[in-house]
């Protein structure tokens, strides 16, 4: 099995965009709580893909900055 590295360090796939929209940030005190949608434009195989998604992550504070803990995308065939 190839992981998602290797196929875009080999250049099997590659993204055209990436867009972002949050529906909720919860602020936790040490982490931040965030969903929303992802809507990716990339190219896998010669053709184009287009994905959209649910997503979850959760980001943590770490000295004067937060970084990104756990990150999960569901898939969502009918968002618009």
């Amino acid at each position: 099995m190839v992981s998602l590295l290797e196929m875009l360090g080999s250049g099997a796939v590659s993204y055209d965009s990436i867009l972002h929209n949050f529906s909720r940030v919860e602020n936790l005190g040490q982490a931040v709580w965030v969903t929303g949608t992802m809507r990716v434009s990339l190219v896998k195989g010669g053709q184009t893909r287009q994905l959209q998604t649910l997503t979850t992550t959760l980001w943590v504070r770490h000295d004067d900055s937060y970084r990104l803990l756990s990150f999960h995308a569901t898939a969502a065939p009918g968002l618009n």
